[in-house]
């Protein structure tokens, strides 16, 4: 994941009978993500794939980007839903969250390895797949309420692709990593498109924000 440095700055959402807000969790996502894709770079070159602090850095940042596209979610749903539902809909995710770590945790601890990058990895795939899930519903919502005009709406649509596209690449994974060598790549190939993708997504949406904006306006 490495955004363009274009897109880290404010985003402004026009909505409902209010004035824009702002996306400072979106925005120190993408700084978070730029640094992290930068720090992997430079020790992979240095210390190589194979080394523990490579490792360290790896599942470390993985991690917190996680929590931070799980927040950004959370962000993004505050225009597009009842004050309500963004309160139901993160209780409940946060539950699902904590009971899929908890169940992660009792399995890692039965083992005698080391349980911190384990750990971090569960924790990150959890989150990874709940923001998944909450990306879908805010899509499906967006569609039956006709709300597909507006920054908000947009965002949702570019991180709705990034997420089918990283689901499909474990799909790939588990499914047809045992093949011979010489067959395509899909399960490291997919993951690339999808971090083209999302820079490339929220940039568009961003320079198209003041003609969806208008469309917005015109609609209601």
């Amino acid at each position: 994941m490495k955004p363009h440095d274009s897109i880290s700055r404010v985003l402004a959402l026009d909505r409902g009978h209010t004035t824009g807000g702002n996306f400072p969790l979106l925005t120190t996502y993408l700084v978070l993500s730029l640094f992290a894709g930068l720090a992997r770079w430079v020790t992979l070159a240095r210390w190589g794939l194979v080394s523990e602090l490579y490792m360290y850095l790896y599942y470390g940042s993985d991690l917190v980007l996680a929590v931070a596209v799980y927040l950004v979610i959370l962000e993004l749903q505050r225009p597009l839903l009842p004050a309500q539902f963004c309160r139901i809909m993160r209780r409940c995710s946060l539950a699902i969250v904590s009971l899929w770590t908890v169940v992660s945790y009792a399995e890692i601890w039965k083992s005698n390895a080391q349980r911190l990058m384990p750990c971090a990895y569960e924790l990150a795939t959890n989150l990874w797949f709940v923001s998944l899930g909450l990306v879908l519903l805010l899509w499906v919502f967006i569609y039956l309420r006709d709300l597909r005009r507006g920054i908000a709406a947009e965002m949702v649509r570019v991180w709705g692709i990034y997420f089918l596209l990283m689901g499909s690449g474990y799909v790939f994974f588990y499914f047809f990593h045992n093949l011979s060598s010489s067959a395509p790549r899909l399960h490291l190939e997919v993951p690339v498109m999808a971090e083209v993708w999302l820079p490339l997504g929220l940039g568009f949406a961003m320079i198209n924000k003041p003609q969806n904006d208008l469309s917005a306006n015109v609609a209601r």
